[in-house]
């Protein structure tokens, strides 16, 4: 089992039998394997007001097994998730009319859990 592997990285492989004497065989043939890539960027990240709320909206991913995106806000202490959307839209219910400005990121999550590198910082203010 290879663990820890880089994400999008491809590596090579031989095997060798070595029996109870200790003697070792032939290398096999070389064989290689590539680790699956995170998801894109998330790109495209904007927001329009919807009555007293705003929604987040992004494009969609390149990749075709997106599960989800997770939408972070900036706090004190740095990102916190906020929500997760199966849609490339979010609502935030947390901002209210005439707040400070809140700042959001999003990021992809694929079927197999590996989550893409979040989306540029979007400062959202609703007046």
């Amino acid at each position: 089992m290879d663990e820890k592997l880089a994400d999008g990285a491809t590596y090579y492989y031989q095997v060798r039998a070595v029996d109870k004497d200790n003697l070792e065989g032939e290398f096999s043939p070389i064989v290689s394997a590539m680790t699956k890539k995170l998801p894109a960027k998330v790109m495209g990240i904007r927001w329009q007001k919807e009555g007293a709320k705003a929604v987040l909206q992004w494009a969609r991913n390149p990749e075709t097994d997106i599960r989800e995106y997770v939408v972070y806000k900036k706090s004190f202490f740095g990102w916190a998730k906020a929500g997760v959307s199966r849609e490339t839209f979010f609502i935030l219910e947390d901002l209210k009319l005439g707040s400070d400005s809140s700042d959001y990121a999003v990021s992809a999550v694929d079927g197999d859990n590996l989550e893409g590198e979040r989306s540029d910082p979007l400062s959202v203010l609703l007046r």
